[in-house]
């Protein structure tokens, strides 16, 4: 049982190192940069689109207006990590499919720094510019929908540990059988991890997932999707 729940836990964590992403921009102390890659201006506009939409929400005035811009941006930054699950399964499933995108198309020590926690302006930077456009505008509106979710207090839901058992059993029996043991090793202890093994259990789990029973990808998906 105590393995079972080291495993959880590292799950979950993966779960909240990619909804804790946004952040302000530092200055530049007045000297023009290079312009952003395509997929990077593209997330820039979808976020301040959503903030836009978030700004009609009678919470976000009374809890966010008027506070400074790099504030607002950190709190939304919070108010998603908690409201992931909040979400309804087909949300959260999404979510996961494009997790795994990012997570398969990042080089080694990039996934490696996400799957362990040591995410930063050049990490997040680097997994927005693997999505495609439609997958970047549905990881941004993914985010801000938990963001609104948790601002009007939607119902929150998280398996039972008994679900989490199983649905974990079954995460094991769909990889290789070589693996199945090397899985379960690196995701109870992920952040004790090597760069690559931390991204090839990362890559493995979220890869794994959506092609489980319905049940069992919607208890993993929503435990991968925050505190």
């Amino acid at each position: 049982m105590r393995r079972g729940v080291a495993i959880g836990a590292a799950l979950l964590v993966l779960g909240v190192i990619l909804a804790l992403w946004y952040r302000e921009r530092a200055a530049t102390n007045g000297t023009p940069g290079p312009l952003p890659a395509p997929n990077l201006s593209r997330f820039d506009a979808a976020f301040e689109r959503h903030m836009t939409e978030l700004a009609d929400v009678p919470a976000f005035r009374e809890r966010l207006q008027g506070l400074p811009r790099k504030e607002v941006r950190t709190a939304i930054q919070s108010l998603a990590a908690k409201g992931m699950r909040r979400l309804p399964d087909e949300r959260l499933e999404a979510r996961t499919r494009i997790v795994a995108r990012m997570l398969q198309e990042l080089d080694v020590e990039t996934c490696g720094a996400m799957a362990t926690g040591k995410q930063n302006d050049a990490v997040h930077d680097a997994a927005v510019i693997v999505l495609d456009p439609p997958s970047l505008d549905e990881w941004v509106a993914l985010s801000f929908e938990a963001a609104r979710a948790e601002l009007e207090n939607a119902p929150a839901e998280r398996p039972s540990p008994q679900e989490l058992q199983l649905a974990l059993g079954a995460l094991f029996e769909r990889v290789p059988e070589a693996d199945a043991g090397r899985l379960r090793q690196a995701l109870a202890s992920l952040s004790e991890q090597t760069p690559s093994e931390a991204c090839w259990a990362a890559r493995t789990t979220y890869a794994a997932v959506p092609s489980l029973p319905v049940p069992v990808a919607r208890v993993l998906a929503r435990e991968l999707a925050g505190p």
